[in-house]
């Protein structure tokens, strides 16, 4: 098996510069591709690939990835295309809209996922579509989120029917985001993934990782060599029994008030930033998506320790 997953905003620190999205100039999306390849191509390496990212979702990839035997690919949007192995450097980008370090935020252009995939990976002569011709014989495990299948899926589209009918896409709860022709590809795993009675809950920016686990410990392990249609059936009798856990309705806020909030709770949890995202979600009822809360903890944070 070749299992490529999707990297984390999550990284572990190491010691030296750190390249942020947000320290880029403004200017049209060639301008900010060239400048960050730039800024990659002189940064000091600091760590396997494998060990720069952290967090429940990464642990999960690695996780599946013993399962399987395997050492992970990586699909890093500040990177492009990287093996587990490889040296990289510290960086801080994302593809997500409105978002501290997006690389969205500093393109006065029109942004294209694609186009941004393709650069980063053209000086490396690596993509998704050669490494999987290349593994002819092997059955190819990816695991995607919405916003990285937007990124991803031209070069996908480059392979040849034989290739695609050894690709299993895994962690997208909807099929639509995929072209018609990708979603012969595409595994049905949906939030009945999140019923506690399966034992692998978790939060919506751990899903893709959460439903390859469960698709490699339970469906590929036993029928290996099944095809995309038989595995995509193996999935969808594995959930048939569960049911998707009811969602509580919580208010909306801004994010001056949710900060407020933070500040107001701090003491309530002991300043840490699981307890305190628990405390908004089950005894305040906030919605607050959790890059979104990690942002806003980590200001209040900041302005805590300057005192």
């Amino acid at each position: 098996m070749i299992y490529i997953t999707i990297c984390t905003n999550r990284k572990k620190s190491y010691t030296g510069t750190t390249l942020h999205a947000y320290n880029l100039p403004y200017g049209t999306q060639e301008e900010v591709t060239y400048q960050w390849l730039e800024n990659v191509n002189h940064a000091k390496k600091v760590a396997e690939a494998q060990n720069l990212y952290c967090g429940r979702g990464f642990v999960e990839s690695l996780l599946a990835a013993k399962i399987a035997n395997t050492e992970p690919w990586i699909i890093s949007a500040g990177l492009g295309l990287v093996h587990a192995r490889d040296n990289v450097p510290a960086y801080n980008l994302t593809i997500t809209p409105a978002t501290h370090n997006s690389i969205q935020q500093r393109v006065t252009t029109p942004f294209c996922p694609t186009s941004w995939w393709t650069a980063l990976n053209k000086e490396r002569k690596r993509s998704l579509s050669t490494l999987i011709k290349e593994h002819s014989r092997s059955i190819v495990l990816l695991s995607l989120s919405q916003a990285y299948a937007k990124m991803v899926y031209y070069d996908l589209l480059q392979l040849d029917d034989l290739a695609l009918s050894r690709l299993r896409i895994v962690g997208l709860a909807c099929i639509e985001i995929l072209p018609k022709r990708l979603q012969r590809a595409y595994m049905p795993y949906d939030m009945r993934l999140n019923d506690p009675e399966l034992g692998i809950p978790g939060t919506m920016a751990d899903f893709p990782q959460r439903a390859t686990r469960h698709f490699v410990e339970r469906i590929w392990l036993g029928y290996p060599t099944s095809g995309a249609i038989e595995h995509a059936a193996l999935v969808e009798n594995s959930l048939s029994a569960l049911k998707q856990p009811v969602i509580p309705k919580r208010r909306q806020m801004t994010d001056e008030e949710i900060t407020k909030v933070i500040i107001n709770q701090w003491d309530q949890a002991e300043g840490k930033s699981s307890k305190m995202l628990r405390l908004l979600r089950s005894k305040l009822t906030i919605a607050c998506e959790q890059k979104r809360f990690s942002f806003l903890f980590n200001q209040v944070k900041e302005g805590i320790e300057r005192g």
